[in-house]
């Protein structure tokens, strides 16, 4: 399933935005189709499923679709005294 490879992707290593997206992608089309059926449960188990860096990433409401949070591309430099960060 989507869910179990991108997880094994993201134990390893934080995922690219390219690859985030395409695992938005898929699993936006897995819920667009199966909101047409009684399958709340399954939603629910399959998104539940999502861990790592992952979980961090991304946000979703109703189990009907997910979305990438905005993320900074390089965290903020506390303290910098000869200028190398800048």
């Amino acid at each position: 399933m989507t869910v179990n490879r991108y997880n094994k992707r993201s134990r390893k290593r934080r995922l690219k935005p390219e690859e985030m997206k395409v695992f938005q992608q898929t699993m936006n089309s897995f819920l667009g189709i199966m909101i047409h059926y009684n399958s709340y449960k399954v939603r629910k188990k399959m998104l539940s499923k999502i861990s790592g860096w992952m979980a961090n990433d991304i946000t979703y409401a109703g189990y009907n679709k997910i979305a990438l949070k905005k993320t900074v591309s390089k965290p903020p430099v506390l303290w910098d005294p000869y200028g190398i960060f800048t």
